[in-house]
């Protein structure tokens, strides 16, 4: 059996280099194309980059909806373009009084409508609204609602406001920033921002894929699985593991205890080795996927 990596391996993307340029360290260490992200970070800000490597690059969805949590530096009095220290300034504006800040940012707590940034990665009628938005039209994107789950003010002087947020899938901090500021009454950007966790995975965690070697901290499905709440973990008898291996179509008999409400299953052996990844939906099951034999 070949040893094909397959796994998880959390990253510390640092400033100045994009979370592509990450990656690619990545894929050199473990000579294959098959690395996905979790979530990319902009070049400007650092942290906690988990990737997936060969077959575990599935479950990259899954990792999406994990909580982030952020620590990031806002910058009254002056704005860009890109809402970050590589745009090119936009505006200008009073700056708050720091007692005022701290009330505006703990008012942005739980679920919120949020304009994306016109610069961002999302897409307009088939065009990044980035590339939009440098072709000098403005970008016709939508408020989303997103989820603050904490927002600690971590320090407050006049000219930027310090703050760690934990905050669902799709939350743009440069576009909180913004609109913090808007409630003040003056503009704002980012000046820094570390992400220093995905989930449970923290900056104690990660590794520069540029300093060390990358297989020793590659940690197997089995390990992570457990950092997935969607996702229910049941087993498989022995004598079924040939046949899901196989692909044969699934049913309740190829379960110790098939699930039966809607569910997502990690199909895992006796063994505790991961097998496959499948769904039911109240009626019938199907495989998202099965790991390939020669992954490690």
């Amino acid at each position: 059996m070949s040893s094909a990596p397959c796994g998880l391996v959390v990253l510390h993307k640092p400033t100045g280099i994009t979370s592509f340029r990450s990656l690619n360290a990545a894929k050199r260490a473990f000579g294959t194309k098959k690395v996905g992200h979790t979530g990319t970070l902009d070049k400007f800000a650092s942290g906690v980059l988990p990737a997936l490597v060969g077959t575990a690059s599935r479950f990259s969805s899954f990792f999406m909806d994990l909580p982030k949590t952020y620590t990031a530096t806002i910058q009254f009095g002056t704005t860009t373009t890109t809402l970050d220290p590589e745009g090119e300034l936009a505006g200008a504006g009073p700056l708050p009084q720091p007692d005022e800040a701290r009330k505006v940012a703990k008012s942005f707590l739980g679920e919120i409508e949020q304009l994306p940034p016109d610069f961002s990665a999302l897409h307009v009628n088939g065009r990044r609204a980035s590339d939009i938005a440098r072709s000098g039209e403005k970008p016709a994107l939508k408020p989303r609602t997103v989820c603050i789950y904490d927002l600690t003010v971590l320090s407050c002087l006049k000219t930027e406001l310090q703050i760690r947020v934990v905050c669902s899938r799709g939350t743009y901090i440069r576009a909180l920033a913004r609109d913090i500021a808007e409630r003040l009454g003056t503009v704002a950007y980012l000046s820094a921002l570390e992400r220093s966790a995905v989930g449970s995975f923290t900056l104690n965690d990660s590794v520069n894929p540029e300093d060390v070697d990358l297989h020793q901290y590659l940690l197997p499905i089995e390990r992570f699985l457990e950092e997935l709440p969607a996702i229910s973990q049941r087993q498989v008898p022995d004598s079924k593991l040939d046949a899901v291996i196989k692909g044969v179509p699934l049913g309740p008999h190829m379960f110790q205890q098939p699930p039966v409400q809607p569910e997502i299953s990690a199909l895992m052996s006796d063994a505790g080795e991961f097998i496959a990844l499948t769904e039911f939906d109240g009626y019938g099951f199907r495989y998202r996927f099965v790991k390939a034999r020669n992954d490690s």
